[in-house]
């Protein structure tokens, strides 16, 4: 094998490139989905949902909720709830979510309103200003809309719209909101998630809710940020009186809709690219190594006219590609590693299209957990590789390889 030292390096070239490959567009793929999912748990869902029992399991995403005037939690219940599950690690936030129609200049505009009972830092990680100001949490009737909801309305900052009131038969205009700040939910908006942000007082208004009652706990996990185990949260609820019956806990892997679908899209890519990057590897390795074998029939023929069995013939061809292919992978590794970690310090600033799904700021990560796997994977394509190429040259009858000369 090292006899052919130029073929032997090319098989060396491939592997150890299909590696670099492997590693970087894992590592680009794996941020990518890790983002969305962070995106998901900041503007939507949080780690865990806490609502009445009697609410409808219904898409948080989709624009085809609508809060039944019956699922609300009470004042004192919500109150109750929060102050004896919050902590410095765990961040409870009660909420009034609904779908709804904002007007203005004539144009109807079909949204999420979600009523926020404080001034929380999580959902402006997920909503990224390009004008104005966030909420004020100490007062009421102000909104943050998204660029696209401002267009369609022609409104900007400072102006005013209309609500439509889901507390009268039928929905109608009952008050205005003042727009105080416009942006866009990075990584979202390209799957059409269009909501709107109000304080708590102004949405409960517009839903018929009375002061206190909300549709929904949203729980965040500081220490945590992808946690999503109910039990633990349950046990609390528990230990507060507060039964099954009364209430329903959701996890936010469950409650993400058709958004949790671009997840799975980022999954399918990757999948599809590496099957892609790993079948065309395979094609020019064995190839290539056909090629070597081809070159080696004096070689082969002598040693099975010394005595070699086809088996030991197969066995020695094997680890001779084995050990290109090991010795190529590591330095791949080494190198995909390198170049990861290396660029996982720089801000990779972007600008839409790409921003909708990179976000406008993106740090690649490196996990050696993930990118692991690549060394076995290269292994068993170099064994697949050298099977064919290695049996056929078996095959070779040492009079006819002598005969050549």
């Amino acid at each position: 094998m090292f006899q052919n030292k130029g073929r032997s390096l090319m098989i060396g070239f491939f592997v150890m490139f299909a590696t670099i490959l492997y590693i970087v567009f894992s590592s680009f793929v794996s941020t990518m989905r890790s983002g969305m999912e962070d995106k998901i748990i900041q503007a939507v869902t949080g780690n865990l949902q806490i609502r009445p029992a009697s609410a409808t399991d219904v898409d948080m995403v989709t624009l085809k909720h609508q809060a039944d005037s019956k699922s609300f939690m009470e004042d004192a219940q919500s109150k109750q709830i929060v102050s004896e599950i919050g902590s410095e690690d765990e961040l409870a936030v009660r909420r009034v979510r609904f779908s709804t129609i904002l007007t203005a200049n004539g144009v109807k505009y079909p949204v999420t309103l979600v009523g926020l009972d404080q001034d929380f830092p999580e959902y402006k990680q997920a909503f990224k200003l390009t004008d104005g100001r966030y909420l004020d949490g100490s007062a009421e009737g102000e909104t943050l809309l998204t660029t696209t909801q401002a267009t369609k309305l022609g409104v900007k900052v400072g102006d005013s719209i209309e609500v439509y009131s889901m507390k009268l038969d039928p929905p109608a205009p009952d008050g205005k909101l003042k727009v105080v700040g416009i942006g866009d939910f990075e990584m979202l908006s390209m799957f059409g998630y269009s909501a709107a942000y109000t304080q708590l007082s102004s949405a409960q208004h517009f839903i018929g809710f009375e002061h206190g009652e909300v549709s929904e706990i949203i729980v965040y996990d500081r220490a945590n940020p992808k946690a999503g185990d109910t039990s633990q949260l349950q046990n609390k609820l528990h230990g507060l009186g507060i039964t099954a019956s009364d209430v329903k806990v959701s996890a936010w892997k469950d409650m993400g809709g058709f958004i949790m679908g671009g997840v799975t899209l980022y999954k399918a890519l990757f999948f599809a690219f590496i099957f892609i990057l790993l079948f065309i590897t395979c094609i020019l390795l064995m190839n290539l190594i056909l090629m070597i074998a081809m070159e080696r029939r004096q070689e082969i023929g002598t040693l099975r006219a010394i005595g070699f069995s086809r088996n030991n013939i197969i066995l020695i061809f094997i680890a001779e590609i084995l050990l290109i292919c090991l010795f190529s992978n590591l330095a791949g590794f080494v190198v995909g590693s390198g170049i990861v970690v290396a660029i996982s310090h720089i801000a990779i600033h972007t600008m839409p299209p790409l921003a909708y799904i990179m976000g406008t700021e993106f740090f690649i990560q490196y996990h050696a957990i993930q990118v692991l796997p690549i060394i076995g994977i290269m292994l068993g394509i170099g064994l697949l590789s050298s099977l064919i190429p290695s049996f056929r040259i078996s095959s070779l009858k040492p009079v006819e390889a002598l005969k050549e000369e």
